[in-house]
């Protein structure tokens, strides 16, 4: 799924994304480094849906694409980006629909909108 939706993108913007070979999760637009998280879907004991959000150590304060599964692990559910991951967050993190550490993220309807929010992850 991951490699997927890095080769989307570079397809949206071919020549201007560039792939980094050496963490598969992460690649580069206009000299931002962008970190890219898919979220399997988790059941509570009652049934309700979580989001397995695992954080690596590099990339920290690197914008990010968090992808939320559908339930049945057939495609991404929502794709939301956030200026960085930052150091509130442990190893990893349930999320939920309306989770606070998502308030600040941005919801995109498709993929492609990435683009116009590129320019409001500066550091």
């Amino acid at each position: 799924m991951r490699k997927s939706i890095i080769q989307d993108l570079v397809a949206l913007r071919p020549g201007q994304i560039h792939a980094i070979r050496h963490y598969n999760s992460s690649f580069e637009f206009q000299g931002k480094f962008i970190w890219l998280f898919i979220c399997p879907v988790r059941r509570t004991r009652t049934g309700l849906s979580r989001w397995l959000l695992k954080i690596k150590k590099v990339g920290r304060h690197n914008a990010a694409i968090i992808c939320t599964m559908k339930e049945d692990y057939s495609g991404v559910r929502d794709f939301y980006v956030k200026k960085q991951v930052g150091d509130a967050v442990n190893k990893f993190i349930l999320l939920r629909d309306g989770h606070p550490w998502l308030s600040d993220a941005v919801r995109l309807e498709r993929l492609s909108e990435l683009f116009a929010y590129i320019s409001d992850l500066d550091d």
